[in-house]
Formats: structure tokens, C-alpha cells, sequence
């Protein structure tokens, strides 16, 4: 009897291995969570009305970069000192937050430069650029380069640079030690 339960055993296993494989039931792996990052797009010319209802959810969306008052824009932090400095002044007072006077590096930056500005009721403010030993350079250190002079608008003898908010106008040098507004600037590296 022992023998017949053992054939019986051998025989069910060797019939169990010729059979055809099961299908297994596929595997669901959980997708991994992927950070996409937000697209903004950029608007040159808002209407007025839109405006002022997307500043404050700018901040929101990105006061995880800024400090609080600062905008985000273009991989950046900004702010606009409504307070008059020199051109100097301005930079110890971005300094105090740990940034530099603004640099401009393409023609939409320069504009939403002049838009802060204009938004905030001022006509001018002090932007990174001074003259040094013949060369235009920004106080951050980067490469000057986009210029957007207006007609006569570099001199020598004024070595700081200041904008302003008419529309197609440059921006042109002024003495530093003229007291105006100034933009500050924090580079957001993630």
C-alpha cells in the first residue's frame, strides 16, 4: 500500500510539471510619483484688471522660493525697494537680504522690470549695471549680456544704471548718487 500511495504521489507531480504553465496574474507596480514643474506663461502686457488678481496668487504659488514680498519670476526672487537709496545704498540694502541689485538679461526681463515699477507708481529704479574700467558690468558678477541703452543713454562719467517704465524706452546711466528706488534680486537655485 505504501508503494501504490507513493506511485500515486510521483505520478501527480509528474502530471502537475507537463501541464501547461498557469497565467499569472500581471503585477501592478505603483507609478512613481513624478514633480512636474509648473509652466507659467509670461504676459508682457496684462490687462490692468487680470493683473492685480494673478500678483498675489504668484506669491502663493511660489512663496515656497521667495521670502514673503518678494515675487517669483523667471528662476528668481524679487523685490521693489520703494525706499530712495544712491546706487551704493541700494546695495547694501539687497546685501541685507543676501541679494544683489537687479541684472537684466533679455528684453522680457526688462519689462516686467518696467512693469513692477510702474505697477508700484514709481517712474524709475536702480538696476545692477555700473561702469568699471571702460566695461558695463552687473553687481552679481554675470555676463553683460543684453544691453538695452536708450538713445544716448551711456555716459562715462554716470557709472550706475537706472530704468525706467516708458514704454520702448532703455534704461541709462545716472550718477550714483542719486537716491531712487531699486530693485533687489535673489537667484532661486532648486
Amino acid at each position: 500500500m505504501k508503494t501504490a500511495v507513493i506511485f500515486l504521489l510521483f505520478a501527480a507531480v509528474a502530471l502537475r510539471a507537463t501541464a501547461a504553465p498557469a497565467e499569472e496574474a500581471p503585477v501592478q507596480k505603483p507609478e512613481p510619483e513624478v514633480m512636474v514643474p509648473e509652466v507659467m506663461e509670461v504676459n508682457q502686457e496684462p490687462k490692468p484688471e487680470v493683473a492685480e488678481a494673478l500678483v498675489p496668487l504668484g506669491a502663493e504659488v511660489h512663496s515656497q522660493y521667495c521670502l514673503s514680498g518678494w515675487e517669483f519670476y523667471r528662476g528668481s526672487c524679487y523685490f521693489l525697494n520703494r525706499n530712495s537709496y544712491t546706487w551704493s545704498g541700494a546695495v547694501s540694502y539687497c546685501a541685507n537680504f543676501g541679494a544683489t541689485v537687479a541684472s537684466v538679461h533679455s528684453p522680457l526681463e526688462y519689462n516686467h522690470f518696467q512693469y513692477m515699477i510702474g505697477r508700484a507708481g514709481l517712474s524709475t529704479a536702480w538696476i545692477g549695471g555700473y561702469h568699471f574700467e571702460y566695461i558695463w558690468r552687473w553687481h552679481d558678477g554675470s555676463l553683460f549680456d543684453y544691453q538695452n541703452f536708450m538713445s544716448g543713454g551711456s555716459s562715462s562719467t554716470n557709472k550706475c544704471l537706472r530704468m525706467n517704465t516708458l514704454v520702448g524706452q532703455g534704461w541709462y546711466s545716472s550718477h550714483c548718487n542719486n537716491a531712487i528706488p531699486s530693485i533687489c534680486q535673489i537667484k532661486v537655485h532648486c
